[in-house]
Formats: structure tokens, C-alpha cells, sequence
């Protein structure tokens, strides 16, 4: 086909793939993936919104459902920085982080302001550029980023506590002798308690805190070997109906909002490629009649140049990574003493054990008032049982080996795990929770933290807290070792019993059958042990309160006395001699409940880092070009613009130009599109200039004449070329259904053309005529044309390069592009969103966007 002389190539790019869609479906702004050939989809069956990965060969990944309900949808999606992740922005105030490997939920994030915003509108994530190291050796001072003396680097020289294993989801009936595919599995509710859920962190870092995992010690580099950094100091950005920005430090660290007092549009948002500087456009909406500002609102978030925030998040991280660890443990001690569903309770076997003894004592006739306790005394200092103790001890599964094995091994299995998990576990992590806590209190007096708001008194309460918490660990793992040593001097006397009682039953002689028990330590188990154990006080109760100085003795009022005694004993070794009377403060009245106190030091702490998470959005101004940036009024929704921002810093603060491409939806001009280029300065929104250009493209007929068509879609493809798609004729479907004299108009097809060197001719605009919106520029050069600036007028440039999609016959479509190097990729989605074809642009610029001079 001949264009004005140059000859157009209608299969100038090549079709990757065409997909027929089962449901009818969206394509987001964002959908395509940055760095690698993949796009989503949002489809909905019913009231259920589903998410879509597919390749641009024309594979689907994977499918999730995201939504349900009416009242909710898929708003905007968002790709991490380093291409793994994927952000699904929901109208009702929720964001998920979906992987794109299989699609599964990362995180799920839903956040309540002060303000009560109604809807989410957009979301955008934003990567950090890394500066540039001009230092020719390495800082030997500086690790991993990490500062020597720090709370990170003292935690990197300790050793790891051991693992605790996830909770493993417990299987049902059905769920274990179901056949494959028979049954609708539902999702596992989340275990995480949510007071964790709401602790503002970074991704788990389990080495950081000193933690073990799983796999580290066989293999240590394995967990190194696929690290990726794009995602650090990112900056995920949510916008809602209100205009407030919620932010999220590297998309999962909830650092704060900012309310901006207007209305933004959720189209627009670019971020300063070296400065913490956001810009977004306010915007009036009037129902479906919407007006954009030309100048943005500026959003300077400074607190993000430096390594504050990081730091803060960072060692949020940790606390939350123990804070979970010590909450799980103490959770594992309590079950294993008091039991579970499906745990025995060890606590409760030897209450088991009395009762049925009890139970034996009322069988037999004549013995009324039952004391088993007693009758147990008198068998231990006499040796002597009374009928119904030896019927008891002679028979009954309570008595077999096999249920003194079961008895023995439970409540040794109980008492180790609680002495070992107090002085292994809780307090070791507490004693980590206390260097971290340490460090931020020493933020707390430095000027520079102010905008983290961190209380002092607040973090001494939470020391005090982990204070106790460690004094109640080292108190329990005592409690448990005297129990444990109690309970088998009992087991070994009753095992005696059992011994000389079988002799005498056999008529042997029981004279070299030794006693190896402890009789007072027997006792003792009988009065505290056997039916109620000192142990459960550990586990119940209210929050302990006390003092340290509520645990010292008469003899130790203070430290000094007590190095002065010392000394003392020292010079004169004869003050080692037993003391006859000593007197034991008695401490039965001090609250020790360790579960309780855990769960008020994991909650006072959550409230310190959510508090400090806050700076991001506090630290933030908002700068505009003077007091009212909103513009005055909304113009009628008859107009396609789509926007491309670069950033000119090689003087100065920088340049910002903004390249506008503006289409008429209606069919007065229908292959008109006005491109405006927008310049101004990068930080105080000085030096406006404002330049357009009408681009009226054509295509030529086998007969050299030039045809008028009906554009579609337009969306900036790179820094050179806007990707456009058209029908011919100019005429809609529905033009045909109205005239069918008519001929049917063709396919739709999409094409590139230039928009950098076109001859823009200034506005000179007064402020008036800025608060009337983008939208306006295309009429305000429309009439410049027809009137008195002759200057304006359109530049014909000719479609040398298309290709006509399959499908799209009738309505409007859908676009979107990729046009980073090695990509350069469109998708185009029809009216009814049941059919996409993707498409490779690749190719010389320069011989794709040739002007027709």
C-alpha cells in the first residue's frame, strides 16, 4: 500500500500470541511486567474477581482468586522492583502481594487511617537508585551495611538459637481419605496472633536476629545463592479516594501516610530518580466528567535520604522475628504441660493417678474417709499399705510398666522441654529483645529521631518487661529442674514398691533389694508435685508486677553489702559453716505467670515500632505551586490523555518534561492527536513552559489518496514513539448499525509514530487557563488553529508501519505497552475483554517513526 509516496508495511511487527478468554477480562494500566515477558489479567466470574499471569506466547501461569463481593474489585496492580512479586491494590482498603511464581498469597495488607478513607485507587512501587561508589577501597568498618558497636552487629557475633518448626496445618478426615480433586479445599486460617500480623517489619530475616533456620548448617551458602537487592529501599505507594498517600517501606514496611488536601489522580505518579520527591496531579471529578491539573502536587519525603528508616525498620524486624519466636515457645511449653487436642497433658497424669487410686479406696468396704495422700505417706515411712493401696499397686494399667513408661516419659519430656526452653530459648531471646531496645532507647535522646516519636518511658517499660521476663524463665527452669528431680525419686519408689512387694508375693527374699530413693524429696512430691505442681503458676495468674528487689533475701539489701560480705567470708573461712537458722523470704504470693507476661512485653513493644514506623509520613511536605493547586472545574470525559514523564538533570535541580498525548473521543477530529510537552523545574515547580503540537496522521488507499481513520487508543512507548491503534474509515460499528448503506469499517490496527521532533509551538497560558486542566490543551489548540495563531497548525505524518490485529472489529480496545530495551511489547485487550493479542514492536526507531517531510 502506497502513504503519500512511501510505501506503509501492514505486518510490520510480528504477533506473539492471540488468546480467546474464557471470562471477560481487564487490563490494568500496569499489567505488563517490567523486565520480563509476562502480563496479568483481571477477570471476574460472579462476585469473585480472579488474578491471571500469562505469558506473551500465550500460556497461562497460574489463576487466583483475589476478591469477592460486589463492593469490591481490582483497582491497579503493581510490580517490585526486582520482578518477583506482584501488588493487587483492592477497592475496600486491602492489598495482597501475590508471587508470580505460582501466585500464592506473600502478604495481605489492609490498613485503617484516622481518617477513614472510603476505596484504595492506585498503587505504584517505586525503586531506589543506588549511588554510585566512588571510594576506591572497601569501608572495613562497615559490613552488610551494618555498624560496628550496633545492636545488628553485637547479634551477628552470638549464637543462633535453635529453630522452633512452623505449626503443620492439621489434616481432617476428609481431607485424608478424599480422593484427589473430590472435594473444595478451603484456605488454612492464618496462625500468626494479631499483634504480629500488625507489627510494622521487613521481610523475616531469621539470621539477623539471631535465629537459626533450617538447612543452614549443611549447606551454608545455599540461602545466599539467589539474593536480589532491587527490592531495598523501595517505596510502595497506595492511593486513596481521600488523597492520602499510604506508604510501605520496601512494599511490606507500613511507614506511615501523608495527606496531601486534594484529590489526586490515580493515573499519575513519578518519583524523582535520585531524591525521596513524589509528584502527582490533583484532579475535580464530576461524575464521569473528570479535569487533571498541568502542574503536580510535590510530595518530599526527606527522612528517606538517609538510612534512618532502614535502620528503624530493621531493627523492628528483629524484635518482631523474636518477639514471634518467644510467643511460639512459651505456647510449646504451655502445651506440652497443660496439653491439647492432641498432646497429653503431663500435668494432669499424676491428679489421674491419685483419682484412681481414690476411686480403688471406695471399692473396698469399710474404708470411708479416703485420703490417698496419706495412705501413700504411711507406705513410704512405714512400708506398710493398706488393702486397698496394695490392691491398687498390684493391679490396674496405671501400675504395668507400660503406663509407668508412658507416665515417666511424659512428664520427663514436659520438664525438660520447660527447664531447657526457659534458659535456652526464652531467656537468651530476651536478652537479644534487650540490646535491641537498648539502642532505640538511645535514639529516643538524639534530635534526629524526633520524627520517630519514640517514648523513653515507654521503652524503659518494655526493658523492665524483659527484665522480669528473663528473671521468670531463670525462676521456672529452677522450678522445673526440682520438680523434674522430685518426680524421679517418686518414680524410683514406687518402682521399689512394685520390686518388694512382687517378692514377697513370690515368698523371696527382699534383703538385697536396696532402697535408692530420697524420702524427703518423696514427701515433698506428695505436698507439691503429685496433684497440684508449683509449676502451674507459670502459667496462670495475672501479669506479674513485681520488682526485682521483691525476690532478694534479708541478707542482701544491696550490692555493696553484699561484696562486703564476700570479702569477709574470704578472710575468715569459718563463716562457711551452716548457718542453723536462716530465714526464706517467702515468695508463694509473687505473681510468675510467664505466658501472660510474654504476651504484654510482645505488645508494648509492637506499640513502640508501630509508633516509630509513622516518621515516613510524618517527615513529609507538601509543596505546591501556590495555595490552591486544585483545579477550578471538571470538563466533560470526552478525551483520551496519556502521560510520559522524563527527567533532565544535567543542570541544576533538574528538569522535568512531561510529554501529553491527547486524544478526542469523538468523531469531529477523529485522527487528531495533540502532544504537549510540559517543561518545568524539578523542585520548585518554577520556570513553566508549555509547547503543543497537533499530529494528524494518515494512511493512504492503493490509489495514493488519503483516508481518515479512528483512533482508539494511544500510549507513550519510550522516550521517542507513542503506539497508537486505529480503525479506518474513522466510522465505529455502531455508525454501520445506524447506516447500513455504509461499508463496515475495517479491523482496528496499531502503529508507532515520533513524538520528540515535531516543532512545538509555545502556550503561553495565564493561571486561569492552568487550573482548567490538561484536558483543556487540546481545545485550547484546536482554537488556536481555526483563529489566530496560524502557526499551530496540524503536522501530517503518514502511517508507514502497522499491523492489523486480529479481532477488535467493532468498539474500543484496550492497550497496554512495555518499551524497555530487549522488551518492547504490546498488548491489546478487545471491548469485550475476551480476546488479547500481544505483539513485538522491536525495531529501528528511525525507521519506524519517519516524518513525512
Amino acid at each position: 500500500m502506497n502513504s503519500g509516496g512511501h510505501t506503509m508495511q501492514k505486518n510490520a511487527f510480528s504477533s506473539l500470541s492471540v488468546v480467546q478468554l474464557a471470562a471477560p477480562s481487564r487490563l490494568l494500566p500496569s499489567a505488563c511486567c517490567p523486565d520480563k515477558d509476562l502480563v496479568v489479567l483481571v477477570s471476574r466470574l460472579g462476585t469473585q474477581e480472579r488474578l491471571s499471569l500469562w505469558k506473551l506466547s500465550g500460556t497461562k501461569s497460574w489463576e487466583v482468586d483475589i476478591t469477592s463481593g460486589n463492593d469490591d474489585h481490582v483497582v491497579d496492580v503493581a510490580w517490585s522492583p526486582d520482578g518477583r512479586s506482584i501488588a493487587v491494590a483492592q477497592k475496600q482498603l486491602r492489598v495482597t502481594i501475590h508471587s508470580i511464581q505460582d501466585g500464592h498469597e506473600e502478604r495481605n495488607i489492609r490498613v485503617v487511617l484516622e481518617t477513614s478513607p472510603k476505596t484504595y485507587a492506585a498503587v505504584w512501587w517505586f525503586k531506589q537508585e543506588k549511588p554510585v561508589n566512588t571510594e576506591s577501597g572497601p569501608d572495613i568498618f562497615q559490613r552488610d551495611n551494618i555498624i560496628p558497636g550496633s545492636s545488628r552487629s553485637v547479634l551477628q557475633s552470638l549464637p543462633f538459637l535453635d529453630h522452633l518448626p512452623e505449626e503443620a496445618q492439621r489434616s481432617s478426615a476428609t481431607d485424608l481419605f478424599a480422593f484427589q480433586g473430590s472435594q473444595t479445599r478451603t484456605a488454612p486460617k492464618p496462625t500468626t496472633p494479631q499483634v504480629i500480623h500488625e507489627w510494622p517489619a521487613l521481610d523475616p530475616n531469621l539470621l539477623a536476629a539471631s535465629i537459626d533456620i533450617p538447612g543452614r548448617s549443611s549447606d551454608p551458602q545455599k540461602i545466599y545463592d539467589d539474593t536480589d537487592d532491587a527490592n531495598v529501599n523501595s517505596i510502595m505507594i497506595l492511593l486513596t479516594d481521600m488523597g492520602h498517600l499510604v506508604t510501605y517501606y520496601e512494599g511490606v514496611y507500613s511507614s506511615g501516610w501523608v495527606g496531601t488536601h486534594f484529590k489526586l489522580s490515580p493515573l499519575s505518579m513519578y518519583k524523582h530518580p535520585h531524591r525521596p520527591t513524589f509528584y502527582a496531579h490533583s484532579h475535580a471529578v464530576s461524575g464521569d466528567d473528570v479535569s487533571t491539573t498541568i502542574l503536580p502536587v510535590l510530595c518530599d519525603i526527606p527522612i528517606l535520604t538517609g538510612r534512618r528508616v532502614r535502620d528503624m525498620a530493621s531493627l523492628s524486624t528483629i524484635c518482631k522475628d523474636l518477639a514471634w519466636h518467644l510467643l511460639r515457645v512459651v505456647k510449646e511449653m504451655r502445651t506440652s504441660w497443660f496439653g491439647s487436642d492432641t498432646t497429653v497433658a503431663a500435668r494432669e497424669l499424676g491428679p489421674k493417678w491419685i483419682r484412681a487410686l481414690d476411686a480403688k479406696q471406695k471399692e473396698h468396704v469399710g474404708q470411708k474417709d479416703n485420703n490417698p495422700i496419706l495412705d501413700l505417706t504411711n507406705l513410704l515411712l512405714t512400708g506398710r499399705s493398706s488393702p486397698a493401696l496394695a490392691d491398687f499397686m498390684g493391679s490396674g494399667e496405671q501400675m504395668s510398666e507400660r503406663g509407668l513408661q508412658k507416665w515417666e516419659t511424659a512428664m520427663t519430656d514436659a520438664l525438660v522441654k520447660l527447664r531447657d526452653f526457659s534458659e535456652k530459648r526464652i531467656a537468651p531471646a530476651c536478652q537479644r529483645i534487650h540490646l535491641v531496645l537498648e539502642e532505640i532507647q538511645g535514639w529516643s535522646h538524639i534530635p534526629e529521631y524526633a520524627l520517630f516519636e519514640l517514648q523513653s518511658q515507654d521503652i524503659m517499660r518494655c526493658l523492665e518487661l524483659v527484665n522480669r521476663t528473663i528473671i521468670l524463665a531463670a525462676w521456672l527452669a529452677a522450678a522445673a529442674r526440682r520438680e523434674y528431680s522430685r518426680f524421679k525419686e517418686f518414680m524410683t519408689w514406687i518402682k521399689f514398691e512394685l520390686e518388694t512387694a512382687a517378692a514377697l508375693n513370690a515368698g523371696n527374699d527382699t534383703s538385697n533389694i536396696h532402697i535408692q530413693h530420697d524420702i524427703l524429696e518423696v514427701n515433698k512430691y506428695f505436698i507439691s508435685g503429685l496433684v497440684v505442681s508449683p509449676i502451674d503458676k507459670w502459667f496462670m495468674g495475672p501479669v506479674p508486677q513485681f520488682q526485682p528487689s521483691d525476690l532478694r533475701g534479708s541478707g542482701t539489701d544491696s550490692l555493696p553489702e553484699a561484696l562486703k560480705r564476700a570479702r569477709e567470708v574470704l578472710d575468715n573461712p569459718e563463716q562457711l559453716a551452716w548457718e542453723h537458722h536462716v530465714n526464706q523470704k517467702d515468695l508463694n504470693h509473687i505473681d510468675r505467670n510467664i505466658d501472660a507476661l510474654v504476651q504484654e512485653l510482645v505488645q508494648q513493644c509492637q506499640r513502640v515500632f508501630a509508633r516509630a514506623s509513622g516518621a515516613t509520613g510524618r517527615s513529609a511536605h507538601i509543596i505546591v505551586d501556590h495555595a490552591d493547586r486544585q483545579v477550578k472545574t471538571a470538563i466533560p470525559n470526552n478525551v483520551m490523555t496519556r502521560e510520559r514523564t522524563i527527567f533532565d538533570l544535567k543542570f541544576g535541580d533538574g528538569e522535568i518534561i512531561q510529554y501529553l498525548a491527547i486524544a478526542s473521543l469523538s468523531l469531529e477530529d477523529p485522527n487528531i492527536l495533540c502532544l504537549t510537552r510540559v517543561k518545568y523545574n524539578a523542585t520548585g515547580l518554577s520556570d513553566v513552559s508549555i509547547a503543543s503540537c497537533l499530529l494528524e496522521c494518515y494512511t493512504s488507499n492503493e490509489d495514493g489518496e488519503r483516508q481518515q481513520f479512528q483512533l482508539l487508543e494511544a500510549e507513550f512507548f519510550d522516550d521517542e514513539s507513542v503506539v497508537i491503534v486505529y480503525r479506518q474509515d474513522g466510522e465505529l460499528i455502531t455508525v454501520h448499525v445506524f447506516f447500513p448503506d455504509r461499508k463496515p469499517p475495517e479491523g482496528a490496527y496499531i502503529a508507532t509514530v515520533d513524538y520528540r521532533d515535531l516543532g512545538y509551538q509555545d502556550l503561553d497560558l495565564d493561571g486561569d487557563a492552568l487550573l482548567r486542566g490538561r484536558e483543556n490543551l487540546m481545545q485550547e489548540a484546536l482554537l488556536r488553529r481555526g483563529t489566530h495563531d496560524a502557526s499551530l497548525q496540524p503536522v501530517q505524518i503518514p502511517i508507514k508501519r502497522c499491523r492489523e490485529l486480529v479481532g477488535c472489529e467493532s468498539g474500543r480496545v484496550k492497550l497496554v505497552v512495555n518499551g524497555r530495551a530487549g522488551r518492547r511489547v504490546a498488548c491489546v485487550l478487545d471491548e469485550k475483554g475476551t480476546a488479547m493479542e500481544s505483539l513485538d514492536l522491536e525495531g529501528d526507531d528511525a525507521e519506524e517513526n519517519g516524518l513525512d517531510e
